[in-house]
């Protein structure tokens, strides 16, 4: 199957310009299709948990922390290596709502290992 086979089939499952809304650990996620075809997740931050500027890069995720309004933090799937319906690099690969999916479980899985217990203070 080819990435634009990959993407035109993942079309069906989040159209343009929609948002599929999940939960996972008590944290709720969103993964959003952008105007250009390509994916976005985020994360909602709970009460207490903070990732500023200065700790983002600690977080493992596809192309890094892209967004963070400190009650949201998010990534995208429109770097150089992700196949996109506009400008497509050769051997970029699309990077479908599963694979999104799953990057927002491992920032989860992150954001909870790194998380301090309440009423401890750095």
């Amino acid at each position: 199957m080819t990435e634009r086979e990959k993407y035109l089939d993942d079309l069906k499952v989040l159209p343009i310009g929609s948002e599929l809304i999940g939960q996972y650990c008590d944290y709720t996620y969103s993964i959003k299709r952008q105007k250009m075809g390509h994916l976005c997740g985020y994360v909602i931050l709970p009460d207490g948990v903070v990732i500023d500027q200065s700790n983002e890069n600690n977080y493992n995720v596809h192309g890094g922390i892209t967004y963070n309004d400190g009650k949201k933090i998010g990534f995208d799937a429109a770097h150089y290596d992700d196949w996109n319906s506009i400008i497509t690099m050769e051997g970029s690969t699309y990077k479908d709502v599963n694979f999104m999916k799953n990057e927002i479980v491992k920032l989860i899985d992150q954001i909870e290992e790194k998380k301090l217990p309440v009423g401890i203070n750095v």
